[in-house]
């Protein structure tokens, strides 16, 4: 039995028999190994968002009785802190301990996959275990850098979220910038991208009648997963409001000398206005004596055009000489 301060080495131990005067002897080889001890990682792999912690548990396992304190350290990544809980660590003899491995990953941590190489120190030996670390992030990008939408409709506009080393958390969904009376609602809030994947939210816009016309907005849509943020734009143009159709009448001549029982002729002209070009009745107000009529009683300028009816005036003998006022009167059903 070799004891626990025995110093480790290869010995012979010589074994004599002695009968009479006859010796015989024999030997015998026995190793005391080294005290020693390995380790492991587990998971064997993170994936840590930028701007977020993981944890692994690094195991110390007593290998021929080995029971000394563990230094545990880790290899240097540039934005990547590490920290053990508790170090150093001892495992009981024969037996095991864990430590608490901390990898926090800051904003400026580049992504990418990563070895993390773990070393446990205890005197003159050193063991080592590996991690690998994806540092995981994701972007935000629109289908469209602009929108343009009149007062009292809708469009929409994809979010995609694409995923880099590996991310696979939710991304909740905010817009901030839109004006008064325009909505925001998006089709699928929070999203969870697969790893190396690229989802799509539609985001869905909505202008009021009320809203503000003539004007431009740029609407800040972020992603929020954690502390981590990410954002785009989209210009959100509301153009000046649709003009109404409409039309003008003019008369040429506007002024008649008519001598009783005579008649005459003006041109009435009806010119479209905002691409009117829908049919016009023409009718007349009533002077005694005096009769009119139009030819055609109706027209229908094109768009942009315009179209004309003669209006014939008749005095009658009845009439009474003076000046009077003959007002034509257009009339379009749907203004």
């Amino acid at each position: 039995t070799a004891a626990s301060t025995a110093t480790p080495g290869t010995y012979t131990i010589t074994v004599n028999s002695i009968s009479g005067g006859a010796t015989r002897t024999t030997t015998i080889t026995i190793t005391i190994p080294t005290p020693n001890f390995y380790l492991s990682a587990s998971p064997p792999m993170l994936t840590i968002p930028k701007a977020s912690s993981g944890t692994a548990s690094v195991t110390i396992t007593s290998v021929n009785g080995f029971n000394s304190p563990v230094t545990l350290s880790a290899s240097s990544i540039p934005g990547v802190s590490t920290s053990f809980t508790p170090n150093p660590q001892t495992p009981p003899s024969g037996g095991s301990a864990t430590s608490t491995l901390t990898v926090a990953v800051s904003s400026a941590a580049s992504t990418g996959t990563y070895t993390l190489t773990v070393t446990g120190t205890s005197g003159a030996t050193t063991r080592t275990t590996t991690i690998t670390l994806k540092v995981a992030d994701f972007t935000l990008t629109s289908s469209q850098p602009s929108v343009t939408l009149n007062n009292g409709t809708f469009g929409s506009v994809g979010i995609t979220a694409t995923s880099l080393g590996g991310f696979n958390s939710p991304i909740s969904f905010s817009v901030s910038g839109t004006p008064a009376n325009v909505g925001v609602s998006f089709s699928l809030n929070p999203v969870t991208p697969p790893p190396n994947g690229a989802p799509t939210t539609i985001m869905n816009i909505f202008v009021g009648a009320s809203a503000t016309p003539n004007t431009t907005h740029v609407l800040t849509v972020t992603g929020t997963s954690g502390t981590l943020t990410h954002n785009t734009t989209i210009t959100l143009n509301i153009p000046p409001a649709p003009s109404t159709p409409d039309f003008t009448l003019t008369a040429s001549p506007s002024a008649i000398r008519l001598p009783i029982g005579e008649n005459a002729t003006s041109t009435i002209t009806v010119t479209s206005i905002n691409d009117f070009n829908e049919a016009v009745s023409l009718s007349a107000s009533t002077i005694s004596g005096v009769s009119a009529t139009f030819t055609p009683a109706s027209v229908t300028p094109a768009a942009g055009s315009a179209a004309s009816s003669v209006l014939t005036l008749t005095v009658g003998t009845g009439a009474t000489p003076g000046v009077h006022t003959l007002t034509v009167t257009g009339r379009n059903d749907s203004l």
